[in-house]
């Protein structure tokens, strides 16, 4: 049994709603998508993913016999970050806040390169990145790409198939409102000196331009589903163990989040 279902499948159950929850004792767990009914009731929960440019340095050897070596080393260089933070105060509000920020990983000399010493050639080369590779890219860094916003309230239900099944704790959104602001960049090329062992003179400069900004009002009366299961425990960042969710918002947001 899901974690959390439809409005049309609660509705068909018998379900009691409530402003918070608290933890239920399932006796059917191992029917269960996760490993555990997990309470929301004053938490915050944080997805952070990355994108990444792909650098390769691939080497080419010849042998006197003429038979050639390739080998291929791949480096990930961490250009945008994107945070959704979900807020399930213990007042019953909910908020969603999604973030796509540039990294310093953005800004660089991402030009191509070929180096050959005797039988050897290396060539160095970037690849997936949205600006753009085989040239240096400025001004990208430090800016933020898009911010999206959710707001409205949260209920809890205790669902129970049949009576001898165990109660799954299941979430509904009343979303109030919606609201984005995307920022655009606009970018200039100029001329510069060809790296050492490359050909690209290009370089471009970029500078925020433009910014879009709308908010829609959104039906409180109809209920959103979602969906969650617990994956168990993960080291964040700062070194400690938290729990690790998985949770999505119907049409919205989805991930893999630690709860702070």
């Amino acid at each position: 049994m899901k974690k959390a279902l439809a409005l049309l499948a609660v509705a068909a159950m018998t379900a009691m709603v409530l402003a918070g929850c608290a933890k239920s004792t399932d006796m059917d767990a191992s029917l269960e998508t996760g490993t555990a009914n997990y309470d929301f009731t004053g938490k915050t929960i944080v997805s952070t993913n990355f994108d990444y440019i792909t650098k390769t340095v691939e080497v080419v050897t010849t042998a006197a016999s003429g038979n050639t070596t390739t080998t291929n080393t791949e480096t990930k260089i961490a250009y945008k970050q994107t945070t959704t933070t979900l807020v399930f105060a213990a007042d019953g509000t909910f908020t969603a806040t999604k973030t796509e920020a540039y990294l310093a990983g953005a800004d660089g000399d991402y030009r191509n390169i070929t180096v050959t010493a005797g039988l050897t050639t290396t060539d160095t080369y970037y690849s997936n990145y949205g600006f753009g590779t085989d040239r240096v890219i400025a001004g990208v860094a430090g800016t933020t790409k898009t911010t999206s916003t959710l707001t409205g309230t949260w209920k809890a239900f205790f669902i129970q198939d049949s009576a001898t099944d165990g109660q799954t704790v299941s979430y509904n959104l009343s979303l109030a409102s919606s609201a984005e602001t995307e920022n655009y960049l606009n970018g200039t090329a100029s001329a510069i000196t060809a790296p050492t062992n490359g050909t690209s003179t290009v370089k471009m400069t970029y500078a925020l331009g433009d910014t879009d900004s709308s908010t829609t009002p959104l039906d409180a009366d109809y209920l959103t589903g979602t969906d969650y299961w617990v994956n168990g425990t993960k080291i964040d960042t700062d070194g400690a163990e938290k729990s690790y969710v998985y949770f999505s918002i119907d049409g919205y947001f989805s991930g893999n989040f630690l709860v702070q």
